[in-house]
């Protein structure tokens, strides 16, 4: 053979190679993740067997006559003058430097002129023992609905007040926005209603300290007044007991949804397929795709969802949270140490890693959704304790100073005169912290470490509280 005929059958031969072979890793490596996806899907061995009574979880309930209940007044006050845009810009004045000033007073000014009616309505209401909210209607539940723009009013009222040199009617706006909150957090609804009135009551207590840092003066008798009614404002660990209640009970009944075929698999399967059938409708055959992938879950609903299961999750959540709505909140580091009652109630053994493919998927998620904000109860509680007890030793610093002259060496130079004893940091129950050389009344921190009132750290920015330091307290 000749040399060329050579030369044209090796590069034949090189172009006729095989492909290279994929990387002997991807064989094994395939057959882990098919291996670890048939594991997270397959079905737990055992039933779902139904976790029995939960009496302790039956919530008491709110009745009140209609000339106890606030309701039907905050309701009708909340329509009275109200102009979003113009709350909006009066609002903001409140926080906003670029529109403090004259033109800031003068939008809050012009906004309270417009709702001057729905004041003396508000007045009545928070005078009546509590809120029941009206039962559910049309399949949308009241309890969420709130008579909206009543706090903003009141939180206005006071700065209006106080631009107007009226301090003592700025402290009764402000004990009033309190007393709202307090009445939402009594009125034994839903979670958010919960919150919702601890963020109510916190705006009229930070109100209550800005008046009491401001230097002009405010009468000795209405400061004692003050004081007495900050002592009926402590935030109610009843009604947030109440509130988890409720929303256990609330998605007990989702689940009897569940367990009757009540719920939206179930029932949009039904639809769907009489529908492309060509029920009482005409037919739609672009349905037929659609039917058959919702018939396939449907077919693989038990894995989806266990009832029975997810209702022990969360009654098991509802008690933990329960039980701990009394006690200080763990510092940081025991928290470590509680995880194992956290991961065996509160997540309820862990997110799955392939989410719906797992067991009980939909129960996960439905009680993760379902104690996300429950969760937070116990701190929340703790956090608002802890700013009434600041308000409240502030209030007797202004009463000391302004009969006296001078500010106390410390705290217990308040008992009895002012105070009963001296407030109790919420975050670990001892004893406010006070400062006579700064003038100030601080919380310990979440990071449970006395520094000395200073700014906080990285581990207090959620519980601690600014110091209300003030030349008017010096």
């Amino acid at each position: 053979m000749s040399r060329r005929r050579q030369a044209l059958v090796k590069d034949a031969t090189r172009t006729a190679e095989p492909r290279r072979r994929l990387p002997r890793w991807v064989g094994p490596a395939a057959l882990l993740l098919l291996a670890l996806l048939v594991l997270g899907w397959r079905v737990r061995a055992g039933a779902d067997p139904f976790p029995g009574p939960s009496d302790d979880l039956v919530p008491r309930g709110v009745e009140l006559a209609d000339a106890d209940n606030a309701f039907a007044l905050l309701e009708q006050a909340s329509s009275v003058g109200r102009n979003d845009e113009v709350e909006a810009k009066a609002e903001t004045s409140i926080w906003e430097p670029a529109y403090g000033g004259s033109e800031g007073a003068a939008t809050r000014s012009s906004y309270m002129r417009a709702r001057a009616g729905a004041l003396p309505l508000v007045h009545q209401a928070l005078s009546r023992s509590g809120i029941a909210f009206p039962p559910a209607t049309s399949g949308k539940p009241r309890p969420d609905a709130l008579p909206s723009g009543i706090a903003t009013l009141l939180e206005i009222a006071s700065v209006e007040r106080s631009d107007a040199g009226d301090q003592e009617g700025a402290l009764d706006r402000c004990l009033e926005l309190a007393r709202l909150g307090r009445l939402l957090e009594g009125s034994g609804s839903s979670v958010f209603v919960y919150v919702r009135g601890l963020a109510f009551e916190e705006m009229g207590l930070a109100g209550i300290r800005r008046v009491v840092a401001d230097p002009r003066p405010v009468r000795a008798a209405k400061l004692e007044t003050t004081q007495k009614a900050l002592e009926r404002l402590e935030p109610d660990a009843a009604g947030a007991a109440e509130s988890i209640k409720v929303e256990y009970q609330a998605y007990s009944a989702l689940l009897d949804g569940y367990r009757h075929g009540e719920v939206a698999f179930p029932r949009l399967l039904a639809s769907c397929e009489e529908r492309s059938a060509g029920g009482p409708v005409p037919p739609n055959e672009e349905l037929v795709p659609v039917c058959q992938k919702l018939a396939l879950v449907d077919a693989l609903y038990p894995r989806y969802m266990k009832p029975n299961q997810t209702q022990e999750w969360l009654a098991g959540s509802s008690r933990w949270t329960i039980e701990r709505l009394e006690r200080p909140p763990l510092p940081r580091e025991e928290q470590e140490l509680d995880k194992p009652v956290v991961a065996g109630h509160l997540d309820a053994g862990g997110t799955p890693t392939f989410g719906f493919v797992s067991d009980n998927g939909l129960g996960r998620t439905l009680h993760a959704s379902a104690i996300t904000l429950g969760a937070h109860l116990p701190r929340l509680l703790a956090r608002e304790r802890t700013s009434l007890a600041i308000t409240r030793a502030l209030v007797a610093l202004r009463e000391h100073r302004d009969s006296r002259g001078s500010l106390p060496a410390s705290l217990d130079e308040l008992v009895p005169a002012l105070l009963p004893s001296v407030p109790l940091d919420g975050l670990d129950g001892s004893p406010l912290r006070y400062s006579r050389e700064k003038a100030i009344v601080y919380s310990i921190g979440n990071d449970r470490k006395d520094v000395g009132g200073t700014l906080p750290g990285p581990n207090d920015s959620l519980w601690s509280l600014p110091n209300p330091a003030s030349p008017a307290l010096r």
